[in-house]
């Protein structure tokens, strides 16, 4: 914070990314002083208040590792496959090109299942600031979706899902000084960013190497119903690491192959390689391997049954772990009683282990993790910033989850007890400018 104090004094006001940098840190002051009952006042605090360090929840998933901490909270499983910040994202092509789809699901503790929907909507210059109104699935006192799911007026979208540093060489490149959190990051992106290549140049600027996700961004402007795919601009891919970023235009891929998935494993043969991701395949096998993994079967398997936004809602809540063969643990060369894990599907149950069951790999059993939502929308629905939302771990042929009858413990304060809710599809109570024509 210190650093970034000596660089807004000394940055000229003209300076847009600096600018937004400055605002968002003064947005973040002023929920900070709401939520300490202190009197308003317009100015930008660089203490480590508690809205801090809530915006930047993700971080911690990498500096406890670098300030050697994760002894003091909650030691990583010895095969590394513990579950804690996985989630799944999707782009789909529908046939004909008729629709583009994209979604995510967030999968986390169960106890972190107190969101917020929002629309956030600033009266910027639109001409130097185009996401000047985003919406997206957040958390109290957040500035940031922390799922990640956003949607902005540019016409812009972006999803992440997060993937594990094994390699702990490179937390070397993790500095106090000449970085920006990923949390300020990826709102001065969301401002700024005109197209999907914009927000990949904006984001990476400063790399703290913390929070290191494989961010999935489109650009909705460059999509027509029903008319051929661009060969570039659609579709972006970024995968951030400590010291290096690596991002391409992936609309190709798209073209080809229909869809985009995202589970928590990067794409990128420099970062697999870079992390200890591929070291990390050898060791544990097709639980982890980028080609084999569970949700990387499941969707070869059936993206094309997504057709629409019902279709898509199905496909990303999708869990039928007692009946589904890519579900079984043998299917990834492992030993478990019973011979199924809840983990393997595209919205984790992990609750619905069984407690004192053999699982060869600590990520496949009884787990305090599991899917905690779904975000969609489709072209139709990104004209206002629309989405379907639904919240809570998916059911349906499972039983719902409930805080009375799961062997999960957790504190959940103010959560209902049985998460048995439909989704909802957003209607905001404002207008929503946004820059799409077609």
């Amino acid at each position: 914070m210190k650093w970034l104090r000596s660089q807004l004094v000394s940055k000229p006001k003209s300076d847009l990314y600096w600018n937004q940098v400055n605002l968002t840190l003064t947005q973040m002051t002023g929920i900070s002083h709401g939520y300490e009952d202190k009197p308003l006042s317009p100015e930008v605090s660089f203490d480590i208040s508690r809205v801090l360090v809530l915006n930047a929840a993700g971080e911690f998933f990498d500096l406890e590792t670098v300030l050697n901490r994760t002894k003091d909270i909650v030691p990583p499983t010895p095969d590394g496959t513990e579950a804690d910040d996985h989630c799944t994202g999707f782009v789909k092509v529908t046939p004909g090109n008729k629709d583009l789809l994209f979604a995510q699901v967030a999968m986390n503790k169960l106890n972190t299942m107190t969101r917020v929907l929002k629309l956030i909507k600033m009266g910027y210059d639109k001409t130097k600031v185009p996401g000047h109104t985003t919406t997206m699935s957040s958390y109290p006192g957040s500035l940031t979706s922390f799922d990640d799911f956003s949607l902005m007026s540019s016409g812009v979208g972006n999803i992440e899902t997060t993937h594990k540093i094994y390699n702990t060489t490179l937390y070397k490149f993790v500095k106090p000084v000449g970085q920006i959190g990923c949390w300020l990051r990826n709102v001065v992106a969301n401002k700024l960013a005109h197209t999907a290549e914009d927000w990949a140049k904006i984001f990476t600027r400063y790399n703290s190497g913390t929070y290191n996700n494989q961010w999935t961004i489109v650009d909705y402007k460059n999509f027509k119903s029903g008319e051929p795919l661009p060969d570039e601009g659609l579709l972006w891919v970024l995968e951030q690491i400590p010291g290096t970023v690596v991002s391409r235009d992936m609309t190709r891929h798209l073209k080809k192959h229909s869809y985009w998935l995202s589970y928590n494993i990067p794409y990128f043969m420099k970062i697999r390689e870079m992390t200890g991701s591929i070291k990390q395949a050898k060791i544990v096998g097709p639980w982890s391997d980028f080609n084999n993994a569970p949700r990387a079967k499941i969707g070869r398997r059936d993206h094309h049954k997504v057709v629409d936004m019902d279709s898509l809602t199905k496909f990303m809540r999708y869990n039928d772990f007692q009946h589904d063969p890519l579900s079984l643990c043998k299917e990834y060369r492992c030993n478990c009683t019973p011979p199924y894990s809840a983990e393997a599907a595209m919205s984790a149950r992990g609750d619905l282990g069984q407690p004192n069951g053999h699982y060869e790999l600590m990520g496949q059993g009884f787990q305090n993790h599991a899917g905690l939502d779904y975000k969609g929308t489709c072209a139709e629905m990104m004209k206002q910033l629309r989405f379907r939302a639904w919240s809570g771990p998916t059911y349906d042929p499972l039983p719902p989850f409930n805080w009375k009858t799961t062997k999960v413990t957790g504190k959940h304060f103010g959560m209902p007890d049985e998460w048995k809710f439909d989704y909802v599809d957003i209607e905001w109570e404002t207008p929503v400018e946004t820059e799409l024509d077609y």
